[in-house]
Formats: C-alpha cells, sequence, structure tokens
C-alpha cells in the first residue's frame, strides 16, 4: 500500500477479497477497477458506476471510509481506514 500511495494511487476498494495474504504473511492487493490516480485526478477504474459509493456492496460497506459516505472526497487516508477495518477481522486473527 505503502509503494501504491507514494505513485499517488488510491485503491478505494479494499475488503478481504482484495487483499490476499502469501504464506509468508505478506499481504498482496489485488482489484483494481476503482483505483485512481489522487495527483492527477485520472479514474483507473473500468464500467458503470466506477468511484460511486452508491454501487459498492453491502459487504464491502462496514470497509468503507467515513468521508466516502459523506462523499467528501476519496484519499489515501480511505485505503488506510479499510486496511485497518479488515486486519481487525477473524480472518486476519491467525496471523
Amino acid at each position: 500500500m505503502a509503494y501504491l500511495h507514494s505513485n499517488d494511487l488510491v485503491h478505494r476498494k479494499l475488503n478481504l477479497d482484495t487483499v490476499l495474504v502469501q504464506k509468508n504473511k505478506n499481504p498482496v492487493i489485488i482489484g483494481f477497477g476503482n483505483a485512481i490516480d489522487e495527483k492527477r485526478g485520472i479514474d483507473l477504474g473500468r464500467g458503470s458506476g466506477v468511484g460511486n459509493v452508491d454501487s459498492i456492496s453491502e459487504s464491502t460497506s462496514e470497509y468503507i471510509a467515513p468521508e466516502l459516505f459523506h462523499k467528501e472526497g476519496k484519499s489515501s487516508a480511505s485505503d488506510m481506514w479499510a486496511f485497518g477495518k479488515q486486519s481487525r477481522s477473524p480472518f486476519f486473527s491467525n496471523f
């Protein structure tokens, strides 16, 4: 995530389906369909509804940062919120 953010990329949909854990316990981030280039304001996603909080599934909503529900903008802080939320899930308790 530090690499993504250092290159101005914001994932915007981190959840248990988009963060895999390798055997050595390193996380691997996948699923960049909602990603944006924060510095340039470029939406890197594909398809309709990209970046629209209303289009996010209910199973994902628990990982969405509060500012996204209030439509205050997306940022790397939103990714950090989502990653922190999922690291508290029972799935990560084995690591």
